[in-house]
């Protein structure tokens, strides 16, 4: 846990003229930046069950509360920045970096379906793949493309996709996630297509495997629940 975070010992919903605010400890939750926690009802019943649960107020960690955060804080004032960034994390995308081997390529290829089918509905053409070692060619109308789409989320829509980005090192899943467009299985196979790939053949290097899907998937379903829980 980071030294940062709040120890949960009780949690509840303060709902007032039908929005909702959350008391932690009997003190009303801020953000980090001590914007007060102001969600809707569901959005606030869901938020407390999950401290209650993981028994923090921690943002360092994949949570309803961090997203919110992320959401009030730094992007709801300014969401051309973040669009900015996931346009620039496009050629970072694990999407256009496929194995050079052509036999798992392949496998890639098959699990990425989705984002593929993304990318070319937004741009209009397939991913443009880097060669091995090299970067992706990606023109400026991709970058404008994706610009133009992305003006059309919502603030909670675009933490969503910058979360994913970060954790999932995938703006196009991200962008997937925010609009639900994927489901957490869908998106679990992407994500951990490659590493599948070179998983070892140690019990400790599977266990390690193991417990870093396990993570994705907790945040994969954080991340369905926030967008779904938004109506984005």
């Amino acid at each position: 846990m980071d030294p940062r975070a709040i120890r949960v010992l009780g949690a509840s919903v303060i709902e007032i003229d039908g929005q909702a605010t959350i008391a932690v400890n009997s003190e009303r939750l801020e953000t980090p930046a001590g914007n007060p926690v102001e969600v809707s009802l569901k959005l606030a019943e869901a938020m407390v069950e999950e401290l209650l649960g993981d028994g923090a107020v921690d943002v360092t960690r994949p949570s309803l509360y961090a997203f919110y955060s992320a959401e009030r804080d730094f992007i709801a004032g300014d969401p051309g920045r973040t669009i900015d960034t996931l346009v620039e994390l496009l050629a970072h995308d694990y999407l256009v970096h496929p194995d050079a081997g052509l036999g798992r390529r392949q496998v890639q290829i098959a699990a990425w379906r989705s984002q593929i089918g993304l990318w070319q509905r937004i741009a209009g053409r397939e991913p443009p793949y880097a060669p091995p070692g090299g970067q992706p060619d990606i023109h400026a109308h991709d970058y404008g493309a994706y610009r133009a789409f992305l003006a059309g989320f919502t603030p909670a829509q675009l933490s969503v996709a910058m979360h994913a980005a970060n954790i999932l090192k995938s703006a196009t899943l991200g962008i997937l996630l925010a609009q639900q467009a994927i489901n957490t299985r869908e998106a679990l196979d992407a994500a951990a297509a490659t590493l599948r790939m070179h998983a070892g053949d140690t019990q400790e290097e599977l266990e390690r495997e193991q417990e870093l899907e396990d993570q994705w998937r907790s945040a994969i379903e954080r991340l369905l629940a926030y967008a779904r829980l938004n109506g984005s």
